[in-house]
């Protein structure tokens, strides 16, 4: 018995035997599996699908004269929108407008919502054939084929609607908030001006740009200071030289009044000189010797000028004594010549001239010192305010860019905002509108005939199978003489009685029937599949006029 079940092997003629024998399992099987199958697709409820190709249009203008301020992608913009039509509201309006879900009056709201959300299916796509356009597809699944159509449409022109509003509303809104910010720049920037312009006038002369200047000023104040300092020594040396002229001329003059009032006195007798007179003509004498040596700013002649002063008046007094003594003619003769000399009064005024011009040489000296400390000043400050104009040109240069660049893109926007409000934008165009579904994609013939067909497949060798294992009877004279080792002498067939041909003709006539009717269950999947259920059904009613 081991030997038998170890070298058993099923043969071809074994495998069609066994399936001859189980026929009646096969085809009872195929019927009734099929014939469920018929009736979930017959009974399934019609499941429509409708879809609209959508063209992503680019802007009509070219970008490279019109530039979109909406940076958005449009993965992002269609997902955006999606959102918006798949919002509670709006899928609500659709229930109520199309009249859906009245035979589910028990069913919740929120219910609805999300069957409706559910079956409604958006996709991205991009077409080779035109150039990478971007287009998505909308599609809505319902029983009513009518109603699939309207409402694929109606998502379709919301999308677009939607599309036109949001584009819009954006660029409106960035051209706003352009507006707001370009305004505020520009207050900022004027600030900036202003106190640009407040410290240029704060620091006039000692900015940056006026270095070379303030150098070429100093120079030239340089210049004019020791011009002006060699023209006040010349003044001054000229004046010491007229101051000597004057007294060597009034030395002459009383020297030759002396020698009048000398030749007057003679002839009575008398010199008439006091003795300060005579010390008087002592220190005018010691005063030229020294003018000869020295400056007027030397002590020695300062002291000398002050005794003479003190000299004078006392020799003026003894000399009025004098006069009163010898007469008023001499005196006024002798003052008369000496203040009338013609030379001495024309020192003098030049003696005045030379004072007046060392007094404005001192007046411009000191003019030029402090100009020059100004522009020393400025010059050594310039360092400093570059630091500081540096610093502000550098703040209101970075403003200023800010504020072009701002005022560019309000410039852009408002080109986008015109290009919008006239539609010349980027666009969603509707390729392939939806129309009214002639076939159910649900329930699927193909795949529910594959899948019953294939149940039954399964079941069938699965049960045939087990049959074949657990069946032990002999059945072949090859398992006689596997299994006892002794060969077959003669094999008897099978012997029928005349009721026994009746019954297997009978049965004949009834698997006939049988199989029949499951290529006529193969066939209705076949119309079904190709033709469509409800022409299918049609077809069918119409053939048996019912």
């Amino acid at each position: 018995m081991a030997n038998f079940t170890q070298q058993t092997q099923i043969k071809l003629d074994q495998v069609v035997e066994i399936l001859f024998r189980s026929k009646w399992l096969i085809i009872l099987l195929f019927c009734c599996f099929l014939t469920l199958g018929l009736a979930k697709t017959l009974i399934s409820p019609r499941i429509y699908q409708a879809a609209t190709l959508i063209l992503v249009q680019p802007q009509a203008v070219p970008a490279n004269y019109v530039r979109s301020v909406i940076s958005s992608g449009i993965e992002a913009r269609i997902s955006s929108i999606t959102q918006q039509i798949m919002s509670r509201s709006n899928l609500e309006k659709i229930i109520n407008q199309f009249g859906l879900y009245k035979t589910k009056e028990d069913m919740y709201l929120e219910d609805k919502i999300a069957d409706l959300r559910e079956r409604i299916e958006i996709n991205m796509t991009r077409s080779s054939r035109r150039h990478g356009a971007e287009t998505f597809a909308i599609q809505f699944e319902g029983t009513n084929p009518e109603r699939v159509m309207q409402i694929t449409n109606t998502l379709a022109s919301y999308f677009m609607d939607e599309n036109l509003k949001t584009r819009e509303a954006q660029v409106i809104g960035t051209s706003q908030f352009l507006d707001e910010e370009l305004e505020k720049i520009k207050k900022t920037l004027e600030t900036k001006e202003r106190q640009l312009a407040t410290y240029r006038a704060e620091h006039v002369g000692g900015l940056p740009s006026e270095l070379e200047s303030n150098l070429r000023t100093l120079d030239r104040l340089q210049t004019q200071l020791t011009n002006t300092q060699n023209s006040l020594r010349e003044a001054q040396n000229t004046k010491g030289t007229i101051q000597q002229q004057i007294i060597r001329q009034k030395e002459i003059v009383e020297q030759r009044n002396r020698e009048i009032i000398s030749g007057t006195t003679a002839e009575t007798g008398n010199t008439g000189l006091s003795s300060d007179e005579l010390a008087l003509a002592k220190s005018k004498e010691e005063l030229r010797t020294l003018l000869l040596k020295y400056t007027e700013r030397h002590p020695d002649v300062i002291k000398a000028k002050s005794k003479i002063g003190k000299l004078e008046v006392k020799a003026e007094e003894a000399r009025k004594k004098r006069l009163e003594q010898e007469g008023e003619s001499q005196e006024e003769a002798q003052v008369g010549s000496l203040n009338a000399d013609p030379e001495i009064m024309e020192l003098e005024i030049q003696l005045k001239q030379i004072e007046n011009s060392i007094a404005a040489y001192l007046a411009d000296i000191g003019s030029l010192k402090n100009k020059m400390r100004e522009h020393e000043q400025r010059v050594a400050q310039t360092p400093e305010r570059e630091q500081e104009l540096q610093k502000l040109l550098r703040d209101y240069a970075s403003i200023q860019n800010v504020y072009t660049s701002l005022l560019d893109r309000r410039l852009e926007a408002e080109l986008s905002v015109n290009m919008e409000k006239k539609q010349k934008g980027e666009q969603f165009r509707v390729l392939d509108y939806a129309v009214k579904p002639a076939k159910p994609i649900s329930p699927n013939v193909r795949a529910d005939f594959v899948k019953y067909f294939g149940i039954c497949c399964i079941i069938t060798g699965g049960i045939i199978y087990l049959i074949f294992v657990f069946d032990n009877s002999v059945r072949r004279k090859e398992d006689i003489e596997e299994l006892y080792g002794l060969p077959v002498l003669i094999q008897i067939g099978n012997i029928r009685e005349s009721k026994g041909r009746i019954t297997k003709k009978l049965g004949n006539l009834v698997f006939v029937v049988a199989s029949s009717y499951v290529f006529l269950i193969v066939g209705v999947f076949g119309a079904l599949e190709l033709y469509g259920i409800e022409r299918a059904v049609n077809l069918i009613k119409s053939y048996f006029n019912l």
